[in-house]
C-alpha cells in the first residue's frame, strides 16, 4: 500500500513542483501588490492537480501496473486504496495551502475585515472547494476505473456537452451558485453528503476493478 502511495507522489513529483513554483510565485506577488486576488490563481492549482491525478491512471497503463498487481491477493484493492487517498490528501493539502495564501492576502490588505471575511468567505469558499473536487473524482474515478482514462474523458465530456445543448453557461453557472449556497447555508449536511459521494465512489471503484480483466 504505501509503495504504491509512494509511487503515485513519485509520478506527480514534477506537477507538485510546478504548483510550488506558483505558490512561491503567488507569496511574492502577495507581498508586493496591493490587492492581489489569489483565488483565481488557487483555482488554477486544483485545475493542475485534477489533470496530474488523472494522468497516473495513464502511466500505470503504459507500464502495465495493473496487470502485475491483479496478480497479487489484494493488489486491486491496494491500487483503489492508494489513488483515493493520494487524492483526497493532495486535495486537503492544496486546500490547506490555498487557505492560507487567501487568509494572508486579506490580513494584508483588509485587516479590519479580516475576522469577517474569514467566516463569511474564506473558510465557506474553502470547504466548497474541497467538496467540489472530492465528488468530482468520486464521479470520475469510477468511470477511469470501468473504462479506462481517455474513454472516461471522452465519456464525461460528451454528458458535460449533451447537458449544456439543452441549456446554456447561465443555467450551469446558476447552478454552481446554488450548489455553493447550499454549502454555505449547511455545511455539515454539505460535507456529509461529500463523505458519502467519496465512500460510495470507493466501493464501487473496488467493485468495478475487482471484476476488471487484465
Amino acid at each position: 500500500m504505501l509503495g504504491l502511495i509512494k509511487k503515485d507522489l513519485l509520478l506527480l513529483k514534477d506537477n507538485i513542483i510546478l504548483i510550488l513554483v506558483f505558490i512561491l510565485m503567488l507569496l511574492m506577488m502577495i507581498a508586493g501588490e496591493y490587492n492581489c486576488n489569489v483565488i483565481p490563481y488557487c483555482e488554477l492549482f486544483f485545475i493542475i492537480l485534477i489533470f496530474s491525478l488523472v494522468s497516473t491512471f495513464s502511466q500505470d497503463s503504459k507500464s502495465n501496473l495493473n496487470g502485475y498487481a491483479a496478480t497479487f491477493s489484494k493488489g486491486r484493492k491496494n491500487i483503489v486504496t492508494a489513488k483515493y487517498l493520494v487524492s483526497i490528501l493532495l486535495i486537503l493539502i492544496l486546500a490547506g495551502i490555498s487557505f492560507g495564501l487567501w487568509s494572508l492576502e486579506v490580513l494584508i490588505n483588509y485587516r479590519g475585515s479580516f475576522y469577517y471575511l474569514l467566516f463569511e468567505s474564506i473558510i465557506p469558499f474553502t470547504i466548497w472547494t474541497i467538496c467540489a473536487m472530492v465528488v468530482f473524482i468520486s464521479i470520475f474515478y469510477p468511470l477511469v476505473f470501468k473504462f479506462g482514462v481517455s474513454k472516461a474523458t471522452i465519456l464525461f465530456a460528451f454528458v458535460t456537452v449533451l447537458s449544456l445543448s439543452f441549456h446554456d453557461i447561465v443555467w450551469l453557472e446558476g447552478n454552481i451558485e446554488t450548489a455553493f449556497k447550499f454549502f454555505t447555508d449547511q455545511p455539515n449536511l454539505g460535507i456529509l453528503l461529500t463523505i458519502l459521494s467519496f465512500g460510495g465512489s470507493y466501493f464501487l471503484s473496488r467493485i468495478i476493478y475487482s471484476r476488471k480483466e487484465f
